[in-house]
């Protein structure tokens, strides 16, 4: 038997006589005898040719009923047909599905899953600007800022952004003192085409004004040439009295009259009365203030803008007298008595607040908002009497209270409490309300200032380190921490700088004497205030006698009723050891069975976070939930 022969051809029947199958191969007879196998090697490639885009059609068509089965799925067939030529539409449009999923993510609150969701879409989809604008806010809710700010300057290298992103970035910014930010986005656009030029060199004017980079403001505002329009004139003007330059700055503004048409006059008579105050001269300001009340007779803030002048400028009875008028016209209007009021509060004149309080009483207004304001100003000015008198008018605060004046009665309580007193508890629970939730920068600042003015130097220095996590490029807080940090260097060669020659410390046996004493007559608040000396004074004695000290300080705090006292000087007092805990158990037992079990179960919480799973504290409350369903299912038994 002869054997067969494979024969590799080009061609098919046109090349060799066989019984061909498929165009790829056939039998054939050799010229000397027996069979052979021809196969075509055109037909293999044409095979394989239609078998690559039967499989590429199988693939892409395969790939697309992928991504149609995603709800707002935004590819099309055609797309993954024509995938190696749309490699980069696709993966913009994938971008674009998951920022649509990270948006919905959002709002159903699945915070993690709408997080990772935007940043994968927004790395396949750099240019979506709603994605990035929700990211960068969800960051700003979270208080990261950084994190916010490289969010909304990661696409600026691709051009203008559009004026929402810019807003959101230029505010973020400004909120965090962080101005120069603004001006290098604003140099980075302006270096390229952009229909927005006017108002990106209002805003790097403004940045660098904010910045107290005067000189380069004015330098660039004079590079504008002439004519320039109203927002550049006015911050070449603002440059020259941050320069002290106010006789050049009142030229320019004579200059700006001499050329601006009459519509543009209250703008440029605003000016003028803060650029003659700062000169020292009172009479014109005068002069130039009334003529601008003359143009607008009828807006509020022009009286105000008058009151504020006049009393920066020394001049208190021609601002209170001034005061009189805005009254006159204005106290009808609760809105127009808090702008007074605020505008007041920032020029730091907290007995012009007072003023608008007691008219916004007279006129039958509802005063907590208002109430705050003046607490704000007095104790930003160091009035603690007075500011403890508003406090207690204000406090407590009614039952529907909006969120925001809730959580500014408390933060004014703990401030007056930290600056007025040297109690470290009252410090901490400060630190501890400041940590609770993001806050603005001016919150922040505030509170620093109060306390470094108080000489309260390590709360100032606790509470520049919490707002620095949110502002770490902020002047303003820098300079606090500056002042914070010499203040503590120089606390204790004050301290014994003061101390008389040969003065000893409290005796251990007569302090503890005195609180028997004080606590046997109920003189409650005096055994507190005893407390707080001997923390002031820091004798030899009180490291050992610490825990003693901190259950007198609980159970005085207890009997005037004061929670938060009581809670921070047992979160001072928790320190992980089992005796602290065991203490404030059984102050939390003790407490309990005095009928005061929502306390005491305040109590416990803070037990079990500082010793977790601490077994004598969850044997007491489980004691408590047993004991609650006997007690509460007793005939006459009283609810709680």
């Amino acid at each position: 038997m002869s054997s067969r022969r494979i024969k590799l051809v080009w061609g098919a029947s046109d090349t060799i006589r066989a019984r061909w199958r498929l165009g790829l191969f056939g039998a054939y007879e050799r010229s000397h005898g027996g069979q052979g196998l021809a196969v075509s090697l055109r037909g293999v490639l044409c095979w394989l040719i239609v078998l690559a885009v039967v499989g590429y059609v199988a693939a892409t068509t395969a790939l697309f009923f992928w991504f149609d089965r995603k709800p707002g799925n935004l590819i099309r067939y055609s797309d993954t047909l024509l995938l190696p030529l749309r490699r980069d539409a696709v993966r913009e449009l994938r971008g674009r599905m998951m920022i649509t999923e990270g948006l919905a993510d959002l709002e159903a609150r699945r915070w993690s899953e709408a997080v990772m969701k935007l940043r994968v879409g927004l790395a396949r989809d750099p240019h979506n600007t709603i994605g990035r604008l929700a990211l960068a806010r969800f960051y700003l809710g979270a208080n990261r800022r950084p994190q916010a700010l490289e969010v909304l300057t990661a696409d600026l290298a691709h051009g203008n952004p559009g004026r929402p992103l810019l807003e959101l970035l230029f505010s973020t910014a400004a909120d965090g003192e962080d101005y120069e930010v603004i001006v290098r986005t604003c140099d980075r656009l302006l270096g390229g085409a952009t229909s927005e030029r006017d108002w990106l060199v209002s805003q790097r004017l403004q940045a660098l004004l904010a910045a107290n980079r005067a000189a380069e403001a004015l330098d660039a505002a004079s590079a504008s040439g002439e004519p320039a329009d109203a927002l550049v004139r006015e911050a070449r003007v603002l440059a020259l009295l941050q320069l002290r330059r106010t006789t050049e700055a009142l030229a320019e503004l004579e200059t700006w009259v001499a050329n601006a048409p009459g519509a543009t006059h209250p703008q440029i008579l605003r000016l003028q009365v803060r650029a003659l105050r700062e000169a020292g001269r009172v009479d014109e300001m005068e002069s130039a203030w009334e003529q601008l009340r003359e143009l607008t007779p009828n807006d509020p803030r022009t009286y105000v803008y008058g009151v504020v002048q006049k009393a920066l400028a020394g001049e208190q009875a021609s601002a209170a007298a001034a005061l009189d008028r805005f009254f006159l016209r204005f106290s009808a209007s609760q809105p127009d008595l808090m702008m007074a009021a605020s505008a007041l509060l920032e020029a730091g004149q907290p007995s012009l607040v007072q003023r608008c309080a007691e008219r916004a009483a007279q006129q039958g207004f509802p005063l907590c908002s208002m109430q705050l304001v003046l607490l704000q100003a007095q104790v930003i000015a160091g009035d603690w009497p007075g500011a403890t008198q508003t406090l207690d008018q204000v406090t407590p605060l009614p039952a529907d209270a909006p969120p925001v004046e809730a959580f500014a009665a408390q933060w004014l309580e703990r401030l007056l409490q930290s600056a007025a007193e040297a109690d470290e508890g009252a410090q901490t629970r400060l630190t501890e309300l400041l940590e609770q939730r993001p806050l603005p920068m001016r919150v922040y600042r505030q509170t620093a200032e109060v306390l470094v003015k108080a000489g309260r130097f390590a709360g100032a220095a606790a509470v520049v380190q919490i707002a620095e996590r949110a502002f770490p490029n902020s002047g303003s807080l820098a300079v606090l921490r500056e002042r914070a940090d010499v203040g503590r260097r120089a606390a204790p060669v004050a301290t014994a700088a003061a101390m008389p020659a040969g003065a000893a410390a409290a005796d251990e046996r007569e302090f503890f004497e005195r609180l028997v004493q004080l606590t046997a007559a109920e003189r409650w608040s005096d055994a507190a205030q005893a407390i707080r000396e001997i923390r002031v004074a820091k004798p030899a004695w009180l490291a050992a006698r610490e825990p003693d000290v901190f259950d007198w300080q609980m159970r005085v705090a207890i009997r005037t009723g004061d929670t938060l006292e009581l809670l921070g000087a047992a979160k001072l007092f928790l320190d992980g050891r089992r005796e602290s805990a065991q203490r404030v158990v059984a102050l939390a037992r003790e407490l309990g069975e005095s009928g005061s079990r929502d306390t005491a179960a305040l109590l416990l919480n803070e037990v079990l976070r500082k010793n977790h799973a601490f077994p004598p504290a969850l044997r007491l409350r489980k004691e408590w939930q047993q004991t609650e369903p006997a007690a509460a299912a007793e005939p006459g038994a009283p609810q709680r």
